[in-house]
């Protein structure tokens, strides 16, 4: 029976102890070939995106050569142009990396792991900035991708191929992203200027001009980027994995590493022989299932990759039995293996990746670091099923982290919504108005609205100051300096907050 997982750590200074704790009690511990192998994923990562940066290389090579280090890492699925709540992991880290640079002097190193082997959810293919004239209250970005209704093993999945296979976006999808942004920016600065004008606002004017030279200059930043990460990719995923490398790497000046869950994974693999061993089967890593097509069964902590990009379901029918079976959610080609065959195949180990509990458990093991930084939820969903597994086996794990406050700004987007809403007042107006005050949206918006390096500056200066995870977080836009002494803004501030 899985154990609930401890309460997450609020407060900063105390998730920094309980890290270097971790630290000091795993000192001599570290498998030094295997964080050695992984560097080298790591540099072909950086090399391939064109950040490997002085500031990246002095990281990798103290990742590489030793292991006095604090050893930091999070992960998550290359989202397009993706919720703040991505990026928001990689400034925990970066915040805890210098809390425990201050208070103890240690070195620490950061890796972020690009999930590109999982299923692409609809948050994967689209990306959301507020608009309160369209229908659900938002624009969206999208990533045209083939649409299979599957039923696997519990539940229906509309994308069932790994991210990695998606192709690159052709000139003409990249190109409507440009377009779309540029009309959302414009069409946001032409309604507010309209709205600001009418409702008597007595810098109205100030959103036209800013819209000229503030909002344009950010923009044809935001578009070189995009561009940059457009011409050096191969696929989807590496869009949008190069698009977060290079904001957090190049803008932000992150020394943050960055690598592909998929070519690191077989340095994994001794964990899948732990799964599957015989004292080990069926063990809290394995799943019970009443499935509406297979019945009972215990689905495996493992997917086998097949050659179609689709990915494989492992289950087994009985606890004992010998014989993992499983379907490919693309093609639908059946498999069957023996598990003593599978154990001493090289080739079939390399081809299976894990489910998300067993996948932080398994790099816990393997590469020993000392933090996770996780989401909301896998706290609510398996986090459990780790710290319990983890206690069975005696395995030290390190503690996991959830920042995922609420976030306050008035961008233009925001502040279309707080005017059209009062001006309309029709209930569906106010209702959109409602939803996009509480919406968390594509770091779009916040890059478009407050500038590449405000984004970074703001969120690591909250949490420096006021060292709690669970406070909301109050940030400015270019419209707070335009209107910073006008009551009429500060009223609809306070409403949005």
């Amino acid at each position: 029976m899985n154990l609930p997982p401890p309460e997450p750590i609020a407060d900063l200074d105390e998730l920094s102890r309980q890290v270097y704790r971790h630290f000091q009690r795993n000192r001599g511990k570290v498998d030094l070939e295997k964080r050695q192998k992984l560097s080298e994923y790591i540099r072909k990562f950086h090399l391939e995106c064109g950040t490997l940066s002085p500031a990246v290389e002095k990281a990798l090579k103290i990742f590489g050569d030793g292991e006095d280090y604090v050893f930091l890492w999070s992960a998550h699925q290359p989202n397009l142009f993706p919720y703040v709540g991505v990026v928001r992991k990689i400034v925990l880290m970066e915040a805890v990396k210098r809390v425990i640079n201050e208070q103890f002097g240690k070195k620490v190193v950061c890796l972020f792991a690009i999930a590109d082997n999982v299923f692409p959810d609809k948050w994967v293919l689209r990306a959301s900035l507020p608009r309160i004239d369209a229908a659900e209250g938002k624009t969206v970005l999208r990533m045209p991708a083939e649409e299979k209704n599957q039923f696997v093993i519990d539940g229906y999945i509309s994308h069932p191929y790994r991210i990695s296979t998606i192709e690159k976006p052709d000139e003409s999808v990249f190109e409507k992203w440009n377009e779309t942004l540029e009309r959302w920016l414009a069409d946001s600065i032409e309604m507010n200027f309209k709205v600001l004008r009418k409702v008597g606002f007595r810098r109205f004017w100030m959103v036209k001009k800013a819209g000229r030279d503030r909002f344009q200059k950010i923009f044809d930043e935001l578009k070189n980027l995009m561009e940059e990460c457009w011409r050096r990719c191969k696929n989807f995923s590496d869009f949008n994995a190069f698009f977060l490398s290079k904001l957090v790497n190049e803008h932000w000046g992150y020394d943050t590493l960055f690598a592909r869950l998929s070519e690191f994974n077989p340095l994994m693999k001794e964990k899948c022989v732990e799964f599957l061993s015989d004292g080990e089967r069926c063990n809290g890593m394995f799943r019970h299932v009443d499935s509406r097509e297979l019945g009972q069964i215990w689905v495996a902590p493992l997917w086998y990759h097949c050659e179609c990009g689709g990915k494989v379901p492992l289950y087994l029918k009985e606890k004992k039995n010998e014989t993992l079976k499983g379907k490919c959610t693309n093609c639908g080609r059946r498999f069957s293996f023996s598990i003593p065959e599978m154990l001493t195949k090289k080739d079939l180990l390399e081809k299976t990746s894990f489910r998300a509990p067993a996948l932080i458990y398994a790099f816990s093991s393997v590469f020993n670091p000392n933090m996770y930084v996780g989401g909301t939820g896998g706290w609510g969903n398996y986090y459990g099923t780790i710290f319990s597994f983890s206690s069975e086996k005696n395995f030290d794990l390190h503690p996991i982290a959830v920042w995922n406050p609420v976030d306050r700004y008035v961008g233009v987007g925001q502040l279309n919504a707080a005017l059209y809403a009062e001006i309309r007042a029709f209930a569906k107006e106010t209702k959109k108005r409602n939803l996009i005050f509480s919406s968390k949206f594509s770091i779009l918006d916040y890059l478009l609205n407050m500038g590449f390096s405000e984004v970074s500056e703001q969120m690591l200066s909250h949490l420096l100051s006021k060292r709690n995870l669970r406070e909301e977080v109050h940030m400015k836009t270019i419209l707070d300096d335009i209107f910073s002494d006008d009551v009429n803004f500060k009223e609809i501030k306070e409403r949005v907050h």
